[in-house]
């Protein structure tokens, strides 16, 4: 069997982007440095929605979600300069959602 599914989570982004410490800082200071983030990678967390991506900032460029347990491309409004989308390996069906992502010079959504 594999891992439970997971919610795209503020933990599940500190953990994977921010030193180990970070558990200990304030939440503005937490955010600060979310802030700053241009690469996320949030690739094999047995995610199934895509969502609380307005944690992070419009600074994001590139969106690493690859093998993951996901079905639909939404919520990504909150990144207007997303130029590198990376779904392979979900379990999406049709792309939608990214006709607003007008900087996306990338998409990979093979092995869906």
């Amino acid at each position: 069997g594999g891992a439970k599914p997971a919610c795209l989570s503020l933990h599940m982004i500190v953990k994977r982007h921010l030193p180990e410490d970070a558990d200990g800082w304030t939440q503005d200071k937490i955010i600060e440095e979310l802030n700053k983030i241009k690469r996320v990678r949030l690739d094999r967390e047995c995610i199934k929605e895509i969502d609380n991506l307005e944690l992070l900032s419009d600074a994001v460029t590139n969106l690493y979600l690859q093998s993951n347990e996901i079905r639909c491309i939404q919520n990504l409004d909150c990144l207007p300069n997303l130029q590198v989308l990376v779904l392979s390996n979900n379990k999406i069906t049709k792309v939608e959602g990214i006709l607003h992502l007008q900087k996306l010079l990338f998409l990979d959504i093979s092995e869906n």
